[in-house]
């Protein structure tokens, strides 16, 4: 009941706030920042990385239903859609057997693929690569994470990659471990930098007939 009391409390005051000094931006201030203090106050404690389950299917492909609609906004580029293989009747079997290198193409790496989740609510997808490709070690490096559109900017993108993070130093066969993003990605190298991630340099990539620049972070093993 106490927290229950103290939350209404506190964006009650962060409305007030907004409201008298930043009245046009009341409503995106008061998203944000109630989102941060609910963070803070009570934490991500039920997050965690799951092997893909068949429960979350349908919140799986409304993630990736939601992610293309980003891409053709213009919002990400198309090697940004994570939620592989949404549209076939065995992904979980799929994303299952990227772990095997024998059911793998010759120039695919083994990877694991988790599910981010929060009980009964799918929130996004990291994918461990246990080792690097020439190509990716140009863009792609050892994770690579997605998180559902519609819970974009609540901080769950900082804790996927702080959990994939955890199970890459496991599951990672190189010394260090290599994250990239495109360059105009704010949000995603944000993340990689709160996460220990150290800018190496920027290269030029071209992928599905799209040219983006690249930065490539490295974070201790």
């Amino acid at each position: 009941m106490f927290f229950t009391w103290l939350r209404s409390k506190l964006y009650i005051s962060l409305f007030q706030l907004f409201y008298y000094n930043k009245y046009t931006y009341t409503v995106y201030f008061y998203t944000n920042i109630t989102y941060n203090i609910e963070g803070i106050l009570w934490g991500n404690n039920m997050l965690k990385l799951i092997d893909p389950n068949e429960y979350y299917i349908e919140q799986y492909k409304e993630a990736y239903n939601l992610t293309n609609e980003k891409i053709e906004e213009g919002v990400i580029k198309k090697h940004n859609q994570m939620f592989n293989y949404a549209n076939d009747d065995d992904l979980i079997t799929k994303l299952l057997d990227n772990r095997d290198e024998t059911k793998l193409p010759s120039h695919y790496v083994p990877a694991y693929y988790y599910f981010l989740v929060d009980d009964n609510k799918f929130l996004g997808i990291v994918n461990i690569r246990i080792k690097l490709t020439e190509k990716l070690l140009q863009y792609g490096g050892h994770i690579g994470y997605g998180i559902n559109p519609k819970y974009w900017r609540m901080g769950y993108g900082t804790e996927a990659l702080k959990l994939g993070l955890e199970n890459a130093r496991k599951l990672v066969l190189d010394d260090n471990i290599l994250i990239t993003c495109d360059d105009d990605n704010i949000g995603s190298y944000k993340i990689i930098e709160s996460n220990g991630g150290i800018l190496e340099n920027k290269v030029e990539n071209e992928d599905r007939g799209e040219k983006f620049l690249t930065r490539r972070y490295w974070i201790k093993k």
